[in-house]
């Protein structure tokens, strides 16, 4: 019985050993993969805050443009009005 008891010991030990090995192995590979997700969550914060950032900088050079269009236009009008008390 004794030896039976030593043989059961050893299957159910390399059993564990067994499974102890793959629990690594799948817990390191976790651990890649989280690594990769949070490497690529930081890479799309930093394309989204570019974005953002090119977006005001579009927004501001549309409004400098509107703000000279408005100053061609008041010159356009100014030029008229001093044609029109030239004649």
């Amino acid at each position: 019985m004794q030896i039976d008891d030593v043989e059961l010991m050893k299957t159910t030990a390399q059993t564990a050993t067994e499974l102890a090995e793959k629990l690594v192995k799948e817990v390191m590979e976790v651990v890649v993969t989280k690594t990769g997700a949070e490497a690529e969550e930081v890479a799309a914060e930093e394309s989204f805050l570019l974005a953002e950032e090119a977006e005001a900088d579009a927004d501001l050079a549309e409004e400098n443009v509107d703000v000279e269009i408005a100053e061609a236009e008041d010159n356009v009008e100014s030029t008229n009005n001093a044609l029109e008390k030239a004649d």
